[in-house]
């Protein structure tokens, strides 16, 4: 009997994803700060993926036995958010939380401000 094409539909789809995040992703390089302080930038990163497909038979087409026509495909979507920063001074670390925040950026501006002032 031959081979469904769904696995192989499958395990190409799942490659080309795996290609898209790294760890670099999640947890960003490092950037130095005034006052010798270093931000390291974390995101989330979340995934959704489907896969279908379907051999049907074709009145109009004679096959072999247990072979048919296959249909299928596959899609997925990937998103990264970044979440917090992890601030590090004088082997302190703090934990800044910026996900809820519309403007990051500014966040970030504002975290910093108020670190370089304490």
């Amino acid at each position: 009997m031959k081979e469904n094409p769904i696995n192989e539909i499958l395990k190409t789809s799942l490659e080309n994803m795996s290609t898209l995040t790294n760890v670099n992703k999640i947890v960003g390089d490092p950037m130095l700060l005034p006052n010798d302080m270093i931000a390291i930038p974390i995101s989330k990163v979340v995934c959704g993926y489907g896969v279908g497909g379907s051999e049907y038979q074709n009145s109009k087409v004679e096959v072999a036995s247990e072979i048919y026509p296959f249909g299928g495909g596959s899609g997925g979507g990937l998103t990264i958010s970044p979440i917090a920063l992890l601030i590090i001074k004088d082997d302190k670390i703090k934990v800044v939380n910026v996900e809820k925040e519309n403007d990051i950026l500014i966040k970030v501006a504002d975290v910093i401000k108020d670190i370089i002032k304490k």
